[in-house]
């Protein structure tokens, strides 16, 4: 009888895939009589192992909010922008770092609101440094206007698709989204219900990761005293011992010392009874 890995290899096999996938049979642990039943599954399950689709580790930058905003500028506000260096490109005779910071502030609005001897300017200016854009906005801005009203339409920064900023903080944020006006009921309760699922869910996992860092860091610290303790008995040990040698070395060289002196004492006794006896 053929062995259970060879059956599930032929009976992906007979569907057109390549060993390798079959193979992953025998990893996922399924019963031979599903392999075929459910092989759709069997392949998305395989995409984690052997698919080319990986991750990012970060996620893809968040598209971006358009702002529209009216805004008024006028004769004052537009030549406080291009100045200084309308004057200095006046003065200068169209030097190209001056023309290119003053061809960088001007404006279609800008422009409009000019007076006419500063249009006539701009114009043989825009013919002499090459800015067709300009020359054509002066020629079309041919009354005399103090002031433009305008719309601008600014892209900002999308928010991250995730944030270093406290749960706290993002939970309410997701409440904020489920109140704003427009939001139905039905949807606004169900937003608000899965939220404070989330946050229930969050504070329960800190409160576990906060207990595990406090287990963890009593268990660090047993570990630290532990080591400190069978330090301070090894140096407590080394230092009775050195005590005890030097104590027995002492103790010897008193021996010593006494013997000596004995000896010498009994030498002394013996020369002076012999010089007793030879008188």
């Amino acid at each position: 009888m053929m062995p259970r890995s060879e059956r599930n290899s032929e009976t992906v096999r007979s569907n057109g895939e390549d060993d390798d996938v079959a193979d992953v049979s025998d990893i996922i642990k399924i019963n031979e009589r599903d392999v075929v039943r459910n092989y759709a599954g069997i392949m998305f399950e395989c995409q984690q192992f052997y698919s080319g689709f990986v991750r990012p580790e970060t996620p893809p930058p968040p598209p971006g909010i358009q702002v529209t905003t009216r805004v008024t500028i006028t004769r004052a506000q537009a030549i406080e922008k291009l100045e200084p260096y309308l004057t200095r490109a006046r003065q200068e005779k169209f030097q190209a770092s001056v023309n290119d910071e003053l061809a960088k502030r001007m404006s279609e609005e800008i422009v409009q609101v000019m007076d006419a001897e500063t249009k006539t300017w701009l114009r043989t200016w825009a013919i002499f440094v090459d800015k067709p854009d300009i020359l054509k906005w002066v020629d079309d801005a041919k009354d005399d206007m103090e002031t433009v009203e305008y719309t601008e339409t600014r892209t900002l920064p999308g928010r991250a698709m995730w944030s270093n900023d406290p749960a706290d903080t993002i939970i309410q944020d997701l409440l904020d989204c489920a109140s704003a006006p427009g939001v139905p009921d039905a949807v606004r309760h169900l937003n608000r219900a899965a939220t404070y699922a989330i946050n229930h869910y969050v504070k329960a996992m800190e409160k576990k990761h906060r207990t595990w860092a406090n287990a963890e860091a009593m268990n660090n610290l047993d570990a630290v005293m532990n080591t400190i303790r069978d330090e301070g008995s090894k140096t407590r040990d080394l230092i009775m011992n050195k005590l005890d040698a030097l104590m027995n070395t002492i103790k010897d060289e008193g021996n010593k010392t006494r013997e000596l002196i004995k000896s010498g004492k009994r030498t002394h006794e013996e020369a002076f009874q012999k010089e007793e006896s030879d008188l």
